[in-house]
């Protein structure tokens, strides 16, 4: 499970394919120029990986071993010219992840969570709007 799988996984829901067309970006980055001016199209949103916890259980002989279910943590950013464009993106992403369960290009996922959500602001340097949002995506299997 890494950030691809999850951008491909969300941009395969039409209310958020609506808004962004294909406008998710990996590892937290929005496409910029050298001097750090933003070239994306907006809205759009970035996933960043987060955290990844092992998970350990008892095998068959008593010994602690590794187990095939592994809590990840994920960060959506939500990048708009308004607040209302910033408040959709990210009430469609919420829809689609809060609550999930199954395949996800592949992957087996037991559960998604919302963590924490920041309220929408202004962002003066690059004259967006943004949001974050935190997911807790339970994963089983390799």
């Amino acid at each position: 499970m890494n950030d691809d799988v999850l951008i491909h996984f969300l941009l395969s829901y039409p209310g958020v394919s609506a808004l962004v067309a294909t406008r998710g970006y990996p590892y937290g980055r929005l496409p910029q120029k050298n001097d750090g001016q933003i070239t994306a199209g907006m809205p759009a949103f970035t996933v960043n990986g987060i955290s990844e916890l092992s998970h350990h259980t008892i095998d068959t002989d008593g010994r602690p071993a590794l187990s095939c279910f592994r809590p990840m943590r994920f960060q959506t950013d939500i990048y708009a010219e308004s607040g209302a464009d910033a408040s959709r993106l990210s009430e469609a992403i919420r829809t689609v992840l809060d609550g999930y369960e199954g395949m996800m290009s592949g992957v087996t996922i037991g559960g998604v969570w919302g963590k924490v959500t920041t309220p929408i602001q202004f962002v003066p340097e690059i004259e967006l709007f943004h949001r974050t949002m935190d997911f807790e995506i339970h994963v089983n299997g390799g």
